[in-house]
């Protein structure tokens, strides 16, 4: 089989791997009634992740599963203000304790990833933002930065005292990445 052969057929929807079973869940939990953000967004993940999100999309009778997950979308997510709120609490109150950085980083990214999916960045429907010459996009996306690094500090163990101190006094601010492999590296 040529290799653009072999390309194609596993990049086929239709193209069956031994991982496409009936017996295999595509997500790990049923929904609950609860986040159903989080849960329809790990959903879509899995689709796409195993490629048959194209298949979900395409099959005959997707009007009416759109319609349910519509339906579904519109009761369980009316408003995102409280998942909002508890996220943002959760991102105060995580903390390092006798977790290791990487696992304290770990559950801050998690937390944040929900968060930005809840509460993106604004869009530019005017096409200002193509056509501007002061970088707002960037500042818009250093200030998150910013918060993500400082929530990354805030909650860093006490031995860490000093590390932090010094990544603070960093000027221009290091990426959130860039503190955590300094801390990664000084444990």
């Amino acid at each position: 089989m040529s290799e653009s052969t072999y390309n194609s057929v596993y990049k086929d929807p239709l193209h069956l791997t031994s991982g496409d079973q009936s017996l295999l869940q595509l997500v790990p939990q049923v929904f609950s009634g609860k986040s159903f953000l989080r849960w329809s967004r790990t959903v879509k993940i899995a689709l796409i992740a195993k490629n048959k999100l194209a298949i979900a999309d395409s099959l005959s009778y997707v009007t009416s599963s759109k319609h349910m997950w519509d339906e579904l979308e519109e009761r369980f997510n009316q408003s995102n203000a409280p998942y909002l709120y508890q996220l943002r609490k959760d991102v105060i109150q995580i903390v390092q304790n006798d977790s290791s950085v990487a696992e304290y980083y770990s559950r801050l990214k998690f937390v944040w990833e929900d968060v930005r999916a809840l509460d993106p960045l604004p869009e530019c429907n005017c096409g200002a933002v193509s056509k501007c010459s002061c970088s707002l996009l960037k500042k818009i996306v250093d200030r998150d930065n910013k918060n993500n690094l400082i929530d990354f500090l805030m909650g860093l163990h006490p031995k860490f005292e000093a590390l932090r101190g010094q990544i603070l006094a960093m000027d221009p601010f290091p990426s959130v990445n860039q503190a955590f492999a300094k801390v990664h590296q000084a444990e």
